[in-house]
């Protein structure tokens, strides 16, 4: 036996008639009034980078050695930033802060044969991708990451 499942449920209110004269019927100047269950529709949001272009706050680890960082983040920091990166054991969070040991921010690429500076950037840490490797997370990868007021860092998860 199939089962039907129930997509959407519709409850509309009809429109009410105003008698003009005996011949003639028209609407009222209301619209109509739909109420709809949301409960039984599919969701679609943003997940990232993806559908979003380069906005947002976030990190990519690339297969080579660099490590992305969005402009929306970039822009927080300073020119000559050197960043700490941090990753937890099980590789689903990346924190990256400043510090005076950290990796030097690269913000200058190639447009049509000059430089230009831009507010994303890039650090190489060869390091973290292959810790990644070590813990079979494919690559790239993505860190969606938030400010967080006390670590005074930026903290993606993925």
């Amino acid at each position: 036996m199939k089962s039907r499942s129930k997509i959407a449920e519709v409850t509309t209110v009809p429109l009410p008639y105003v008698q003009d004269d005996e011949q003639t019927q028209t609407h009222s100047p209301n619209p109509v009034k739909t109420t709809l269950d949301l409960s039984f529709f599919q969701r679609f949001e943003g997940t990232g980078r993806q559908g979003q272009g380069y906005r947002g706050k976030w990190f990519k680890v690339y297969k080579g050695v660099e490590v992305g960082i969005s402009a929306e983040i970039g822009k927080t920091l300073p020119d000559d930033a050197l960043l700490e990166l941090l990753l937890n054991r099980t590789g689903t969070i990346l924190v990256v802060r400043e510090s005076p040991n950290g990796i030097r921010l690269r913000r200058y690429h190639q447009k049509e044969g000059q430089q230009h500076k831009g507010k994303a950037g890039r650090v190489t840490c060869k390091a973290l991708v292959n810790a990644l490797l070590e813990l079979n997370v494919e690559l790239p990868v993505v860190f969606k990451a938030e400010w967080d007021e006390e670590l005074k860092a930026w903290v993606g998860r993925r």
